[in-house]
């Protein structure tokens, strides 16, 4: 998911992301050196354990991979909860406490 995009030159474009895995990670850059894009990583945070309950951390990237936070949304927050076996409002709760934390976690680490 991409959080910030900011151009830092003529040729140079700085993106934010958040993305599931390291894995994914090495994944991505793998694609864009494939298609002849130089990317650089200038650094790596990864959220703490200790901030995100396993739960938490799991309804989230369930719902990444299943794409509810893209902008097509291929997934509603009903279906989602229905995959989980949880009911829509519970559902609801624990994605807005991760977002938090996530979102917390980010912001702390770029002021």
């Amino acid at each position: 998911m991409v959080e910030k995009v900011k151009v830092a030159g003529e040729r140079s474009v700085v993106y934010a992301l958040l993305v599931p895995s390291m894995a994914s990670l090495r994944e991505l850059l793998r694609g864009l050196k494939d298609a002849g894009v130089k990317a650089t990583v200038l650094s790596v945070s990864e959220l703490s354990g200790e901030d995100m309950t396993e739960r938490q951390r799991e309804v989230l990237k369930l719902a990444y991979k299943m794409g509810y936070f893209d902008p097509d949304r291929k997934i509603t927050l009903t279906e989602l909860a229905e995959r989980i076996g949880v009911k829509a409002p519970t559902l609801e709760e624990i994605l807005r406490r991760a977002l938090r934390k996530a979102v917390k976690y980010y912001l702390d680490r770029t002021e």
